[in-house]
């Protein structure tokens, strides 16, 4: 299916000029290729004029679809519109093909979706639960602004206040992510919630979106994930992977300018 985006123009300006500020370069391109850019239903070029009032009319082309084999797993869709889905997943299940062949989220959900492709917006690891968004075309990938994710996560020992972690994160050996003033700026706001007999509950809000972000701020800080063998002990009932999950996911809906708020299904 065919999807169209528009824009307004707030005052004199080209039409690429306008498109860098809401699209990829790749699309861009399409957009070119394809003739598929319309001011006030007329065709028009990336050099035309546009001027205060005018409307934008992006026309995307339906994208060719991309096959996987479909697996049952432990993923459940818990919201889609005609843009958008998101599923809840298990520990276990990576969010993108691997060559290791190991469950992957795209093949758990062509079960439910066969002839669609997704594009994975909030990427897990393997061994965190809870919330992926997926967009269900490269427009709609691209089109969301700002999306707020929030995690619960287990860690070892007692944090009593909230903690801001400001602390610039670098590629270390392998897949390892470490602290160095290298880095690029990384803050992630830890708040508690509860104490158990583990350690702490706390929730994580990611104000930057580096690799293993969470992980390495909370072991930095001498409370590791427990169950994290990479950056945590790693021992104990707990060593199935780390007690993660992203438990809330917020954004604003680009086409309907709806505000969705999803909250998941799992606990720790």
């Amino acid at each position: 299916m065919n999807k169209t985006l528009t824009l307004t123009a707030e005052g004199r300006i080209q039409v690429r000029d306008l498109l860098r500020r809401h699209i990829s370069y790749g699309q861009m391109k399409a957009l070119k290729k394809n003739g598929c850019i319309l001011c006030n239903g007329k065709a028009v070029n990336a050099r035309y004029l546009l001027h205060a009032g005018d409307l934008l009319t992006l026309c995307f082309l339906e994208e060719k679809q991309t096959t996987y084999q479909a697996k049952r797993m432990d993923v459940k869709v818990l919201y889609e519109d005609e843009d958008y889905l998101v599923v809840d997943k298990g520990v276990g299940i990576s969010c993108i093909p691997n060559q290791k062949g190991r469950d992957n989220l795209l093949e758990g959900v062509s079960l439910y979706y066969p002839d669609d492709t997704f594009h994975v917006l909030t990427r897990l690891d393997k061994d965190t639960s809870g919330l992926v968004l997926l967009a269900r075309s490269s427009l709609a990938a691209s089109a969301i602004e700002e999306i707020k994710k929030l995690y619960l996560a287990l860690v070892e020992g007692i944090i009593e206040t909230p903690v801001r972690i400001d602390a610039p994160i670098a590629r270390g050996e392998d897949i390892k992510r470490i602290v160095s003033d290298e880095g690029k700026p990384s803050v992630t706001i830890v708040r508690p919630l509860e104490k158990r007999a583990e350690g702490t509950i706390v929730e994580c809000e990611l104000l930057t979106g580096r690799t293993h972000q969470i992980r390495v701020h909370l072991s930095h800080i001498g409370h590791p994930i427990v169950g994290d063998t990479l950056y945590g002990n790693g021992v104990g009932a707990y060593n199935s992977g780390q007690k993660l999950l992203c438990y809330r996911l917020e954004w604003v809906q680009p086409f309907t300018k709806e505000r969705i708020s999803i909250v998941s299904e799992r606990s720790l």
